[in-house]
């Protein structure tokens, strides 16, 4: 078989730009070393920062401070920003394949501290959030077309 689009890694970055990459016109294959249940990324549990109101430029600042500082200041200053600036489209991208974050009282996603944050901004599902969308994501590539192939 001949793709248009090889994705390498089988994490919840490589599912993303699979399902991304995959168009009627686009053959897509998702290449993975071994289970897809056992990346790191289905293994983790605890979250996703991002900050649910990006017209907060205080917040999305604060947001691009604290994870600057977890980096030991190792992180690359561009792409950390890029990072925190495009976490709120992320979630909501992952909301629209289906992943279920917890709500809060008010039925908005739920966030909570974690991980060096100096305010609440971990989007989670309950504490398996990693198994939850790596889950939603592989459901999302099988429906699109997106052809596995396991070493």
């Amino acid at each position: 078989m001949i793709y248009d689009v090889i994705i390498v890694g089988g994490g919840i970055g490589g599912l993303m730009a699979a399902i991304e990459a995959k168009t009627p016109a686009n053959r897509v294959a998702l290449l993975t070393k071994g289970n897809l249940f056992k990346s790191n990324s289905a293994l983790a549990s605890g979250g996703i920062n991002a900050v649910l109101n990006p017209y907060n430029t205080k917040d999305i600042q604060s947001h691009i401070d604290d994870t600057t500082k977890s980096a030991y200041g190792l992180g690359d200053k561009n792409n950390i920003k890029y990072m925190c600036n495009q976490a709120p489209s992320i979630i909501k991208k992952l909301t629209q394949y289906g992943v279920n974050f917890d709500k809060d009282e008010s039925g908005n996603i739920a966030q909570r501290s974690f991980g060096g944050g100096s305010v609440r901004r971990t989007c989670f599902v309950g504490d398996t959030t990693g198994s939850q969308i790596t889950q939603t994501l592989i459901k999302k590539a099988k429906e699109v077309g997106v052809t596995f192939i396991v070493n």
